[in-house]
């Protein structure tokens, strides 16, 4: 009876574990899909902009949500329809015109040639609703007097105070670019933060690129699957500080010859690959846990390097399309990538409490010798 009763509990070990992996499993795939974008085309991408200083004159063009302007939404649907926006166009500019700002030392400079147009989503039930107004305007540097200079006067401030309703509507991405120089600038702005230098400070830059490091990795879920499928296989210390070592040191290079020009790969390759190395790490750790072999950490570790070569490109991508400053390269890197560290190792460290969490409750208590059998450690 003692022996059988050891099978049973052994049996019923086996299999909470098989089920934790199975559900553990499924609950990364199911994510994966939801985390394919859906499409929604618009004039132009919601909460982005970008500012071209040209002789005495900086044109802009910006996304603004509909839920940041005030008594215009009739039936308070976050959406303006036709009849709406053309009872309110004069307020639409007014508002603009009082919170969108160039200014230098002296005075706010006048935003000259004001047009707004709705952006309507690339939804069929939504064709006559616009959740985005894209706003065009020139602001009048000659007023100034110091249009000679313009391009690269480091007192001018660019500030913003219409921010949307919801999160994904508080955070404007606006790219600055000098008719007489091939460098660029990226603005981020928030509520908290809705102000900022035009040629700012290298201290300024690299906390911009650290705040924008921290926002990819949050809104990116493709990258949040890959980490967490990288680590899903074992919390021992040894493998967590292995995998987010080597995803750091493979991304961090793929992303400076990249964003340098020494590597080009074109966009519409970066998403399909990227969701390849989720497959790929998911697949490979199906195929060691059915497998009577025994794999070598090294050959999982190479594995999760070259993924994240990929995975950097894509980071690449991303600086490059919002108008990454190769002129302060250093700065600008630096406080991208250490953004990226502290969001993965924000991942990792709630993975880890998760776990211990939830754990014992799916029968998945594991010793160091299993960490050592798993991974060959």
């Amino acid at each position: 009876m003692g022996f059988k009763a050891n099978a049973d509990q052994v049996a019923m070990q086996a299999l909470a574990k098989r089920t934790h992996r199975y559900l553990l499993f499924m609950l990364l795939l199911m994510l994966s899909v939801w985390s394919i974008p859906t499409a929604q085309a618009h004039l132009m991408v919601a909460q982005r902009g970008s500012i071209n200083f040209v002789d005495s004159g900086a044109f802009m063009v910006l996304s603004l949500p509909v839920s940041a302007f005030k008594a215009i939404d009739n039936n308070a649907n976050n959406r303006l329809s036709v009849t709406e926006f053309d009872q309110h166009q004069d307020a639409i500019k007014a508002m603009v015109i009082e919170n969108v700002i160039l200014q230098n030392k002296l005075q706010h400079l006048p935003l000259q040639g004001l047009m707004i147009s709705p952006s309507w989503p690339e939804d069929k039930q939504s064709q006559i609703l616009a959740d985005q107004i894209v706003v065009m305007g020139r602001f009048n540097l000659a007023s100034d007097g110091t249009a000679e200079s313009t391009t690269l006067n480091k007192d001018y401030r660019f500030s913003i105070n219409l921010f949307g309703q919801k999160n994904s509507e508080r955070q404007f991405q606006i790219t600055v670019t000098h008719a007489n120089s091939e460098n660029s600038q990226l603005l981020l702005l928030s509520p908290k933060n809705n102000a900022s230098a035009i040629s700012p400070s290298e201290t300024e830059l690299f906390f911009n690129y650290f705040k924008l490091g921290l926002l990819h990795v949050v809104k990116g879920w493709d990258h949040i699957l890959f980490l967490l499928l990288a680590l899903a296989v074992s919390l021992h210390w040894r493998h967590v500080a292995s995998t987010l070592t080597l995803f750091t040191i493979g991304h961090a290079i793929s992303l400076y010859f990249s964003v340098t020009g020494v590597i080009s790969v074109p966009a519409y390759l970066l998403e399909p690959t990227i969701i390849a190395t989720i497959v790929a790490i998911a697949f490979f750790d199906y195929y060691r846990r059915n497998s009577r072999r025994i794999l070598s950490a090294r050959l999982r570790h190479a594995l999760v390097f070259g993924c994240a070569l990929i995975h950097g490109l894509g980071f690449a991508s991303a600086l490059v399309e919002l108008g990454f400053n190769k002129a302060q390269l250093l700065p600008g890197l630096l406080g991208f990538n250490l953004g990226i560290e502290l969001s993965q190792l924000s991942i990792a460290l709630l993975l880890i409490l998760f776990y211990q969490l939830i754990g014992p409750y799916l029968g998945a208590d594991r010793s160091k010798s299993d960490y050592r059998r798993d991974l060959a450690i």
